[in-house]
């Protein structure tokens, strides 16, 4: 069964009692109240009017009375029995109801007892009985309570239109949190899906919601894990492949044993040069719109065989890495391979726009239509470099690379790169 109607099942029935109960507490209170001003009104009449007619022995004069409470609309009609018998019977004009005695025998004087609301024609009416003597003579007053009938019908159609609000503001809260659960369900959903497609940098926000955000740095835990899972493991086919092909040790030997490498395309020229037994690694390669260049070195390692096994499995496996469009985790790459040092620049031949990015994080960006000469490197020497470029302008970028080899007597790697144009 789905999310919503879950909600709907357990939500809404929730909302539906709490709106019957609180329409039934409210309606038994405005109720409660109506009733006893009802009652009030009827007591203060029939007792008031009771004790006149027991106090005054003129018949004449209580009839007089007791019609001027009929014409102040207080009452439809009073009546005085005694003995059984009607005494006196006063009457709105129009109302023509015959008001029957009451057994009044069981009553004790000034004790008042009522009838329950009934129709007349159509009027809403009730009857008030009280004993005023020993001889069980008594008074029968009949007020119209339509008023009070109207207030209670609109109490009653108040509280189902409360309990509809109510269940329609239940109906609206499992909608919205079913929204809420399937927009993070669907977040999760997603994020498990990039996860099972190898999209580890993809980023999620759970909200504040703590179950979602507990699942959310679950899943980061877990993508983390399978990152390095996958590096580890990409690391070591690309290193079984390197080493399982003699031709391929053989090529990325021979260019560290060469000490540079050094391309040039569509007017940019580039040299990477390795100075002295750095342990370094380098290579450059281009396709129809980029030249991809990297270059650096690994921490020291005596044994001169691992050292160069170990650099040039890393240049391998950076060169598929960048052939294959993936994305290069420096900081596990250097952890895996203990990096000492580490750039890669990617030149776009249209624009001639070159972008750096290096293990320290200060990527940066050069443009190579600017006619100078650039120098990349992790050290001091880059300095160097430039003050000599400035006492020999003419020299070719090759010219350059080959002098600081001659030059300077310290292990490091640097890169020289330039577009046409620039001096030679």
């Amino acid at each position: 069964m789905k999310l919503k109607y879950n909600n709907f099942l357990i939500i809404v029935p929730v909302f539906l009692i709490l709106g019957i109960v609180l329409s039934i507490f409210n309606y038994t209170l405005e109720k409660n109240e109506i009733m006893w001003g009802l009652d009030s009104e009827l007591e203060s009449i029939t007792k008031a009017t009771a004790i006149f007619v027991r106090d005054n022995k003129d018949n004449t004069n209580i009839e007089k009375s007791l019609k001027k409470i009929i014409e102040y609309n207080r009452a439809k009609s009073i009546t005085l029995i005694k003995l059984d018998k009607v005494i006196i019977d006063v009457k709105a004009n129009e109302f023509d109801k015959e008001i029957k005695p009451y057994d009044v025998k069981k009553l004790s004087i000034n004790e008042l007892v009522k009838s329950d609301i009934y129709i007349y024609h159509d009027l809403s009416l009730i009857d008030a009985y009280i004993k005023i003597d020993n001889l069980n003579s008594s008074i029968v007053v009949t007020i119209e309570v339509s008023s009070v009938v109207e207030k209670l019908e609109e109490e009653y159609i108040e509280a189902i239109i409360t309990t509809l609000i109510i269940t329609l503001i239940g109906f609206l809260v499992s909608i919205i949190l079913s929204i809420i659960v399937t927009y993070k369900i669907a977040e999760v959903s997603m994020m498990a899906q990039a996860l099972s497609s190898g999209k580890y940098d993809t980023e999620f926000n759970f909200g504040k919601v703590k179950e979602f955000s507990d699942l959310g740095a679950t899943l980061d835990i877990m993508k983390s894990i399978l990152q390095e899972v996958l590096f580890k493991t990409r690391n070591s086919i690309m290193q079984e492949e390197l080493f399982s092909k003699d031709n391929l040790l053989v090529d990325f030997y021979n260019n560290s044993n060469n000490k540079s490498s050094y391309l040039e395309s569509e007017g940019i020229i580039l040299n990477i040069k390795s100075l002295g037994d750095s342990g370094s690694f380098y290579h450059c390669f281009e396709d129809t719109k980029f030249i991809y260049s990297y270059f650096g070195t690994i921490e020291d390692i005596n044994d001169k065989m691992t050292s160069t096994i170990t650099s040039c499995g890393l240049s391998y496996y950076i060169h598929k890495i960048i052939e294959q469009n993936h994305t290069i985790d420096l900081d596990a790459l250097s952890k895996e391979y203990n990096i000492k040092s580490l750039t890669i620049a990617i030149a776009d031949k249209c624009s001639g726009k070159l972008n750096i990015q290096n293990l320290k994080g200060d990527d940066t960006s050069i443009d190579l239509n600017d006619a100078e000469v650039h120098i990349l490197n992790n050290s001091h020497i880059t300095t160097k470099v430039q003050k000599y470029i400035s006492k020999y302008p003419n020299l070719t970028i090759s010219e350059i690379a080959d002098d600081i080899s001659i030059l300077f007597d310290e292990k490091d790697i640097f890169m020289i790169i330039s577009k046409q144009n620039a001096k030679k």
